[in-house]
């Protein structure tokens, strides 16, 4: 029976990857490509109100993503923190 796994896409669409990005790239893709029937993989990142133009995303038959372009949860503490210290 195949299965779906959701993974945080954001490490590949930051400009420059660092080695968490270059891990979870050639891991997804490692998945992908080893099981291209049985796994569905699902990447959700942030592209902030759209702010991030010409991503490059792996591309496979069984890996879609999900683009939130409202604000991401980092930004929201930040503000509460600093909200909540006025």
């Amino acid at each position: 029976k195949p299965i779906t796994l959701l993974f945080d896409a954001n490490p590949l669409v930051n400009g420059n990857k660092s080695g968490v990005g270059y891990y979870t790239w050639n891991l997804i893709e490692s998945i992908a490509k080893n099981n291209p029937s049985n796994v569905t993989l699902v990447g959700h990142y942030f592209n902030f109100l759209g702010s991030k133009n010409g991503i490059k995303l792996l591309q496979y038959p069984n890996i879609s993503y999900v683009e939130s372009k409202l604000i991401p949860g980092k930004i929201l503490s930040i503000t509460r923190n600093i909200s909540q210290g006025l």
